[in-house]
């Protein structure tokens, strides 16, 4: 016959056996659930650098558009501000096949470089 020293050691053997499969089940699970966070987070910063590849291609591009814009205003500007008038005959005579020439190569610059839409 046992002893009560035996039975409770061997009661506290069983509960410690008992509690130890239950931590490693806990921690089985808990490393599944870190396994499983990792791959959500590589999924998630996988989209965001195609986001974020996306964006600044988006900005390069806005950026080449305003600089296209603003060349084909200025450009357009100092045409509509000439004063022909004050020019000798033959350069007068000169000015409005340029003119037209430049405003429309302005304006093809222009459609060339569309802005982009907004993200």
């Amino acid at each position: 016959m046992k002893s009560n020293c035996t039975l409770v050691h061997d009661a506290l053997i069983d509960e410690w056996d008992k509690q130890r499969e239950d931590a490693k089940a806990e921690i089985a699970s808990l490393r599944d659930r870190l396994a499983k966070a990792e791959r959500a987070h590589d999924e998630l910063m996988s989209k965001y650098a195609d986001t974020q590849a996306w964006c600044l291609q988006w900005r390069d591009d806005k950026a080449k558009a305003e600089a296209s814009l603003a060349l084909a205003v200025a450009e357009l500007h100092n045409i509509a501000n000439s004063r022909p008038h004050e020019w000798p005959e033959e350069t007068r005579n000169q000015f409005q096949p340029w003119a037209q020439s430049r405003a429309r190569h302005a304006i093809a610059a222009v459609a060339a470089n569309p802005l982009p839409e907004a993200p």
